[in-house]
């Protein structure tokens, strides 16, 4: 659920969940599903003209893959005892009996095989390392799978963490403006003596003005009784009062609005900053695109939410940038930016007032020699390496007046006139 928000809030060009489906049809994705699902994004990605992308992983994506719930379930019978007499690791490859989760454990690396065989949780389930970086790990088993496909798809990863970013405890206004709401709706239902409820609010897609304060039973909270269940005296003394985990189901209409996306983005480059939290001091949560989309999914159809998501559909052709390969550079939309790349866009800096205007350039030969790799600078830089002199930057008239009391001295020093930029 959160890897499906991100990538709706920054348009990436393709995003891997740990499962395919939705509601009841919910199934766990395979490393061999998985690894084919970015490499035919490359493979696409290079036959549109894009040369690079973003892809979003799912968090501990390797934990969450069908292959490894039957691997750690061998593992448990495989290894009795881990810690007295671990077998080798070989011995184990050898042990295991379903082929996918053998294939799995042959191709995770040495730390993770060890950490499997030898290291239990509470519950005595085999884990993976705790520092395990997931996404170096299927980023390398897609480089092997290019290359024996014998794809001419150039594969160089960059991996970024997200872990620490996405886990800020800096509330956002939306948050800030729910909480205050919960609270006076709280407080309100205490002074009116209406206890066993639980303080909501309804139509949180509106400005903060037209929200709906509410209240709702604890009991609603419950799931209904089944039909036909007989509940004996010895059941009745052990009932569970805590509130069940119900688990996230996600709308419909995200989902489909994802769906949709997902394949627009591998062939064409939408991204969106979101940036830093912003507060104002307006009262309000800001517009309906800086508000969760899995919120607005509970109130926006299907076609509201996608313009929501990317206000213009229809881009402008790309620019070809290169012809060998063809390499295409998509053109950048301002109905498409965030609200803070709106801002940004449309910021006027401080600057020095002569900076706005034309300038000239004046050297000095009053720059000291602070390097003793003069030689090995000049290799690595041989046109500009031998120069020693530092640069003032001058409003251009201002200059006209030094540059003729000078220009006897810089022509006998080899130099010229001041240059316009």
């Amino acid at each position: 659920a959160v890897t499906m928000e991100v990538a709706l809030q920054t348009r990436c060009s393709f995003s891997v969940l740990t499962m395919k489906g939705h509601r009841d049809q919910e199934e766990k994705l395979s490393l061999i599903e998985s690894v084919n699902l970015l490499r035919g994004f490359i493979e696409r990605r290079r036959a549109s003209g894009r040369l690079s992308g973003v892809v979003l992983l799912s968090q501990r994506i390797l934990d969450k893959l069908s292959e490894m719930d039957q691997l750690k379930k061998e593992l448990l019978e495989i290894v009795e005892d881990p810690e007295r007499h671990p077998p080798s690791l070989k011995d184990v490859e050898h042990a295991i009996k379903e082929e996918k989760a053998r294939e799995l454990f042959k191709r995770l690396p040495r730390v993770v095989q060890t950490s499997l065989v030898r290291k239990r949780d509470s519950s005595g389930m085999p884990i993976l390392p705790s520092d395990l970086e997931a996404e170096r790990i299927l980023g390398r088993f897609v480089q092997q799978e290019l290359n024996v496909a014998g794809t001419s798809s150039w594969f160089a990863p960059r991996f970024h963490v997200a872990d620490m970013q996405s886990s800020a405890p800096l509330p956002s206004p939306f948050d800030c403006a729910l909480g205050y709401v919960l609270g006076q709706t709280a407080a309100a239902l205490v002074c009116e003596r209406k206890h066993f409820y639980v303080a909501s609010c309804a139509e949180v897609h509106r400005p903060v003005a037209e929200w709906l304060p509410c209240a709702v039973p604890f009991s609603a909270l419950y799931a209904p009784a089944r039909s036909g269940v007989q509940r004996t005296e010895k059941a009745e003394t052990r009932i569970n009062y805590a509130i069940p985990k119900e688990g996230w189901r996600l709308r419909g209409n995200l989902v489909q609005a994802y769906r949709f996306f997902r394949d627009k983005w591998i062939e064409s480059s939408a991204f969106k900053s979101p940036g830093p939290l912003q507060f104002g001091d307006g009262g309000d949560v800001g517009p309906l695109e800086a508000r969760p989309f899995t919120l607005l999914a509970e109130y926006l159809n299907l076609e509201d939410l996608k313009k929501v998501i990317q206000p213009v559909m229809n881009l402008p052709p790309p620019l070809k940038v290169a012809y060998d390969p063809v390499v295409y550079r998509d053109v950048r939309v301002l109905e498409n930016l965030s609200l803070l790349e709106q801002r940004r866009r449309s910021a006027k800096h401080s600057l020095p007032g002569f900076l706005r205007g034309p300038v000239c350039i004046d050297e000095d030969d009053v720059t000291p020699q602070a390097s003793h790799l003069t030689e090995e600078l000049l290799k690595l830089f041989p046109k500009t390496g031998h120069y020693r002199s530092t640069i003032r930057l001058e409003p251009a008239e201002e200059s006209k007046e030094s540059g003729r009391t000078r220009r006897a001295e810089d022509d006998s020093m080899g130099r010229g006139q001041p240059r316009r930029i």
